[in-house]
């Protein structure tokens, strides 16, 4: 993703399939909620280091890019944490706006063998869904089949 890119989509704002997080003090606990929604619906991008005033977003830039990031691939790699990560190193990358740095994770929809994606260790309990007006919790949700 370039930067065009970028500024296009804070201009756009959220939607389903994009999300926009502070990731100030570290990584936001709702950061894997929605990486569960991305994965169990159409996927999605992820953007830390942006922060939202009042209607629009803008990039305030992360203050340990190398820090935000290796936290990121330690807490996804963790089966405790998330039941399954599904990407690979190029679809979390730090990018430059301008003079500063954010981190663009870019979510797949998992397939049907992997859902559902879910949070902590219980699939009933911490399983989420992106839908066009946030992200609900999916409990007792059949997922084989989607």
């Amino acid at each position: 993703m370039n930067e065009q890119s970028l500024l296009k989509a804070l201009v756009i704002g959220e939607d389903r399939d994009w999300e926009f997080k502070s990731a100030r003090g570290g990584l936001p606990a709702s950061l894997w909620e929605t990486y569960s929604a991305m994965a169990n619906t159409d996927g999605g991008v992820i953007v830390l280091g942006v922060e939202q005033h009042g209607d629009r977003f803008v990039i305030t830039g992360l203050s340990d890019p190398a820090k935000i990031r290796k936290a990121f691939w330690d807490t996804i790699n963790n089966r405790g944490k998330v039941s399954i990560n599904l990407l690979t190193d190029e679809q979390a990358q730090v990018r430059q706006v301008g003079s500063k740095s954010v981190l663009v994770v870019h979510v797949p929809r998992a397939s049907r063998h992997q859902r559902p994606v879910y949070v902590g260790q219980n699939p009933l309990t911490g399983t989420t869904a992106g839908t066009s007006r946030g992200i609900t919790i999916a409990p007792n949700t059949r997922w084989a089949g989607n």
